[in-house]
């Protein structure tokens, strides 16, 4: 017989609801104090969280608690005490980083957010973590801040609220200051440095409109005009994001742009005459990188700049047979349309065709055969 999936969300709740009353009577410090707290204890998890937040009453330690509390709740992977000592070193105002800002002794970090976080061992596919990694102890805490409830009639534990957009762009804006202002030292002993090397454009790319467009023509854009590109030099020295990788000197800013699909970058970069034809990457030129990528946006800007549509090189061969390996249809199209030859020969699959027959794209098969008929025909 099958339980009803609401009968075990109560029942692990309330299991929970026990866990963390247990918690609180453990810190009492006498009898008296436990009679006390079992006369007032919360009713149900809602009223539980808020009580545990509206204890934290020093301005200071609740604006650290929030800020600790939104980086783990969007983390692209799970985030040491070490990293959250690192992060919380940043000043956003002044886009440094302030040495005096490191937590003396993390373990305040677990103490202020007594039932809120844990530390587990982290596993990455069979190998385990050097450092234990930090997640919400029970999935109702992150539930409960990211819902309307926390801020429903207004109260003290309102202020952790978590708007999971703003938590992204306060996760870039971090991994963004870290990575342009730290000294130069090796990722393999800074976890932090790894990681805002790593998942910084992807959390960039979880914001939309006005924020992430000042997000990536201000601050992000430090990385990919640098003198002598030392910047980003040193950004992918830490963390390659090409599948492959490729010798990061004869890659350029534009191609990088591209390939992560950061639209506002790219087009930042072409006010500033970028080549949109500079050969380099393993996906050969921007064109094909973005093309690999399914960035349609990046792809219609770099042809309305003067992109050669049919340039060759690179792992596919040209940009119309990464799109159709990958499945991007409109990106086919579009490359069609703007005179992508159907039959041209060269890179991993040899063809567009071959390379849409392998991938399993139907559509795009049946697309490049009218064409090539097409174009026979007219020949």
């Amino acid at each position: 017989m099958e339980c009803n999936p609401k009968f075990i969300f109560l029942k692990e709740s309330r299991f929970r609801w026990v866990e963390c009353q247990i918690t609180t009577l453990k810190h009492c410090w006498n009898e008296r104090d436990i009679k006390d707290a079992l006369r007032d204890l919360p009713r149900g998890l809602d009223a539980t969280y808020d009580r545990i937040l509206e204890n934290i009453e020093d301005d200071r330690v609740r604006a650290r608690v929030k800020l600790v509390l939104q980086l783990v709740a969007v983390a692209m992977e799970p985030l040491s005490l070490d990293d959250i000592v690192e992060a919380l070193a940043v000043d956003c105002e002044s886009e440094t980083i302030d040495p005096k800002g490191r937590i003396q002794d993390p373990s305040v970090v677990l103490k202020h957010c007594s039932n809120l976080l844990e530390l587990y061992d982290y596993w990455t596919g069979y190998v385990q973590s050097a450092k234990l990694r930090l997640r919400f102890a029970h999935f109702s805490v992150k539930e409960y801040l990211v819902s309307p409830r926390i801020l429903q009639s207004p109260r003290p534990s309102s202020f952790f609220a978590i708007a999971e957009q703003e938590a992204h762009r306060i996760s870039t804006t971090i991994c963004l200051i870290y990575l342009i202002s730290i000294p130069d030292m090796k990722s393999d002993t800074n976890s932090f440095l790894k990681y805002s090397a790593t998942y910084w454009h992807q959390h960039v790319k979880q914001i939309t409109g006005k924020s992430r467009r000042e997000l990536e023509v201000g601050l992000a854009m430090k990385l990919f005009v640098s003198p002598s590109n030392i910047l980003i030099a040193r950004w992918l020295s830490i963390h390659d994001p090409q599948p492959f990788g490729s010798p990061m000197f004869i890659c350029s800013p534009i191609y990088f742009s591209s390939l992560l699909g950061l639209i506002n970058i790219t087009a930042a970069l072409i006010a500033r005459h970028a080549d949109v034809n500079l050969r380099g990457g393993v996906y050969g030129n921007a064109l094909q990188a973005a093309s690999f990528g399914g960035h349609k946006e990046i792809v219609e800007l770099l042809l309305e700049r003067g992109a050669e549509v049919n340039m060759q090189g690179g792992e596919y061969g040209n940009a119309l047979q990464a799109a159709s390996y990958w499945g991007h249809k409109e990106i086919v199209e579009l490359l069609l349309e703007r005179g992508a030859e159907v039959n041209m020969q060269g890179g991993e699959y040899g063809s567009a065709l071959q390379a849409a027959s392998y991938g399993g794209h139907k559509e795009i098969v049946e697309l490049l055969l009218e064409r090539g008929r097409v174009d026979s025909s007219s020949t």
